[in-house]
C-alpha cells in the first residue's frame, strides 16, 4: 500500500484536532459558564449575559493546532505537485528552491502574478489553475460579477474576508505571535415561549438544543402586537460578561 501524502496526512491531523476542539466546547457548554439574568432599567426590563467561567486555555491551543495542519497541508500539496519535475524546469526543486514555494493566498491578481511566476517553474499548468481559482480575490471576482457588483470594491473586500482559506491563512499567522482570542457566545434567534418567556440560541449551540431558556419577571406580559413587532431590541454581536444583550422598552 502506497504511503499517504503528507498532505493528506496533515488533513487528518486537522481533523483530529477538530474532534478534541468540538469535545472539549461541548464540556465546557455542560459546566453552564454563563447565564443571562434580567434587571430593571427605569421603565425597561433588561436581559444581561453573565460569564461564570472563562474559556479553558487548552481551547485556544487545540484551535492553534488545527489551523496549523490545515495551513500546512495547503503548502505540503505544493510540495507533492513540484516534486513531481512537471512545471517549465521539468524536474523537481532542489532543497534550497524548496524554500520559496508555497500555497499563496493573495489578495490581488498582481500579488497573485508574483507568486506564480515561482511556481510556474515547478508546478504544471493545470495545478496553477487551479490554485488561481482559489485565491480569495478571485472567488470574490466570480461571485461580484454574477451580481454585477465587479466595480464595488467595499464589496469584493468583504467577500474575500469571508473565504475559509483567507481566514484560516490570517488565523494561522496570528496564531504564531499571540494565542488567538474567540467568543464562544453570540445571539443568533430569539423564540418567544409561552406568555413570560423567551429562549435564547447561541451561534454555537449544539444542534437539536432550544438554547438559554430565560424566565422573565412575575408581573411581566409580552405585548399583544406580534414578536415582530413587539418593542424589543437584542444585540446579535459578540458579547463578553455584563454586557446588555436584550432590552425591552414598555409603551
Amino acid at each position: 500500500m502506497p504511503a499517504r501524502p503528507d498532505s493528506q496526512l496533515k488533513l487528518d491531523r486537522a481533523r483530529k484536532h477538530y474532534d478534541d476542539f468540538v469535545a472539549e466546547v461541548k464540556r465546557f457548554y455542560e459546566s453552564e459558564p454563563w447565564h443571562v439574568e434580567h434587571e430593571h432599567d427605569g421603565n425597561d426590563l433588561v436581559l444581561r449575559l453573565r460569564v461564570l467561567k472563562d474559556v479553558p486555555p487548552e481551547l485556544y491551543l487545540i484551535l492553534g493546532d488545527l489551523l496549523h495542519n490545515l495551513r500546512s497541508s495547503l503548502d505540503c500539496a505544493v510540495m507533492e505537485l513540484a516534486s513531481l519535475g512537471l512545471g517549465a524546469c521539468e524536474r523537481p526543486p532542489t532543497s534550497t528552491e524548496e524554500r520559496r514555494l508555497t500555497f499563496p493566498v493573495t489578495n490581488s491578481a498582481e500579488q497573485y502574478d508574483k507568486a506564480e511566476k515561482v511556481l510556474s517553474e515547478f508546478l504544471p499548468e493545470d495545478s496553477l489553475a487551479t490554485i488561481r481559482l482559489f485565491q480569495p480575490w478571485r472567488l470574490a471576482e466570480l461571485v461580484a460579477e454574477e451580481n454585477g457588483r465587479e466595480h464595488d470594491p467595499e464589496f469584493l473586500m468583504d467577500l474575500m474576508a469571508g473565504y475559509e482559506i483567507r481566514r484560516i491563512h490570517a488565523l494561522n499567522n496570528l496564531d504564531k505571535h499571540r494565542r488567538l482570542s474567540f467568543t464562544i457566545w453570540a445571539l443568533h434567534t430569539v423564540g418567544f415561549r409561552g406568555e413570560s418567556g423567551i429562549a435564547l440560541e447561541s451561534e454555537f449551540d449544539p444542534p437539536q438544543e432550544e438554547g438559554e431558556l430565560v424566565d422573565m419577571p412575575e408581573d411581566f406580559e409580552f405585548p399583544p402586537d406580534p414578536p415582530d413587532h413587539a418593542d424589543f431590541y437584542f444585540n446579535f454581536g459578540h458579547l463578553g460578561d455584563g454586557v446588555e444583550i436584550g432590552r425591552f422598552y414598555p409603551k
